[in-house]
C-alpha cells in the first residue's frame, strides 16, 4: 500500500476505533487529517501505509473531552501503544 491519502485507505489500515470516538468514521477522519496536516514528528501511518503506534492520537484531545471520557471509562491513551511500550521495556 502506498502512502495514506484518502478515507478508504484509512478505514482499511486503521486499528480498531478507541472508545473515546463516537464511531469509526470520525476516528478515520481524525487519522487522515493528522496524516495530511500534522507537524508532529510521528504521523499516524508510515509511507507504507502501516499504522504507527508511536503516534499520539490524544494530542489534540481537549481537557473537557478527556475528563468526560475518563468518567465514562473510555479514556485510554495507551490503547495502541502496548507494543511500543513492551519494546521500550525489553
Amino acid at each position: 500500500m502506498s502512502n495514506i491519502t484518502n478515507i478508504a485507505q484509512v478505514l482499511d489500515a486503521a486499528p480498531p476505533t478507541p472508545a473515546c470516538f463516537p464511531d469509526r468514521l470520525q476516528w478515520s477522519q481524525v487519522l487522515l487529517s493528522a496524516q495530511k496536516y500534522t507537524k508532529a514528528r510521528v504521523l499516524p501511518f508510515s509511507k507504507a501505509g502501516i499504522y504507527q503506534p508511536e503516534y499520539s492520537f490524544c494530542r489534540d484531545c481537549t481537557t473537557q473531552h478527556a475528563a468526560q471520557m475518563a468518567l465514562a471509562g473510555k479514556c485510554n491513551p495507551n490503547k495502541f501503544r502496548a507494543d511500543v511500550l513492551n519494546k521500550e521495556l525489553a
